[in-house]
């Protein structure tokens, strides 16, 4: 966690962090956006965002996570249509220890 001076701390690329794992692939190449998949086994907070704004491809209008995974200190998180879906979820139940996996298809915009 690192200080945000409006909303106290938030998630951030630290170099004492702990280790995250995200594998990105490109989809779709357009002039001014790329659609990627994005697979993290280790699901951190965050995690996406962080990543690709610290290799300075950041979520298309996402208000936080500027250069090197930082937060931009100006904005605070909301509706503001940065577009994120996640596809494929899988988990294991916590109480009866059973795999789940869900699906849902991405939205028009990211079709």
């Amino acid at each position: 966690l690192v200080p945000h001076p409006l909303l106290g701390q938030i998630w951030a690329n630290t170099p004492t962090g702990r280790a995250a794992l995200s594998h990105c692939q490109v989809l779709r190449r357009n002039p001014t956006t790329s659609l990627l998949s994005v697979q993290i086994p280790t699901g951190r907070p965050h995690q996406i965002r962080i990543h690709l704004a610290s290799v300075g491809h950041p979520l298309w209008h996402d208000p936080l996570y500027g250069p090197e995974g930082q937060p931009s200190g100006e904005n605070v998180p909301g509706d503001t249509g940065y577009l994120l879906h996640a596809e494929h979820l899988g988990f294991e139940h916590p109480h009866s220890g059973a795999w789940l996996a869900l699906t849902c298809p991405p939205p028009e915009p990211l079709q």
